[in-house]
């Protein structure tokens, strides 16, 4: 069905414009997934396997990523250089105890998880080959790198919580 809608525009709708997203300055930062989608590898040596596509949104209340977007890939396949970016999701988002059984969840588990996310700016070589700047400067772009995990909240095989111990 075509056909007009009414809305009510606030005088701040009416003044709002583009936002520009430049990439954000390296750090910690506090996210949470606001969307995983399960999904699959389309091409060249992993097609078909599948893997999380995550969706993070800031939980900083002002700053640079205020209401800011992240994504990751996280792969729910053996990589030759050993899924440690798996591993260190699952233990931040509570889930560590799959290291141990190999049961990792399904995407409705991670939903709404908080995380501590280590994110790098790196250059953005796509957008510098298709936008150069005239000045010859780079674009950028930021990357989650891992996630920093408390050992404290980590589950433990039988379930229960690991407790601090002065002891090795």
């Amino acid at each position: 069905m075509v056909g007009m809608f009414k809305l009510n525009f606030s005088d701040e709708d009416k003044a709002s414009s583009a936002r520009g997203f430049d990439a954000v300055p390296a750090g910690q930062y506090q996210l949470a997934v606001t969307d995983i989608e399960l999904t699959e590898v389309s091409r060249g040596a992993n097609a078909g396997k599948p893997y999380f596509n995550v969706e993070f949104t800031s939980q900083e209340e002002d700053g640079p990523t205020k209401n800011r977007k992240f994504w990751a890939n996280v792969m729910l396949f053996d990589l030759p250089s050993g899924n440690w970016f798996l591993a260190q999701f699952l233990k931040a988002t509570g889930n560590g105890d799959a290291l141990e059984t190999g049961n990792v969840p399904g995407a409705e588990g991670f939903m709404g998880k908080v995380v501590t996310a280590q994110v790098s700016r790196v250059k953005d070589k796509y957008k510098d080959e298709q936008e150069p700047k005239p000045n010859g400067e780079h674009w950028y772009k930021n990357e989650i790198k891992g996630f920093v995990v408390d050992d404290d909240s980590v589950g433990t095989p039988a379930g229960r919580k690991r407790k601090s111990s002065i002891l090795p």
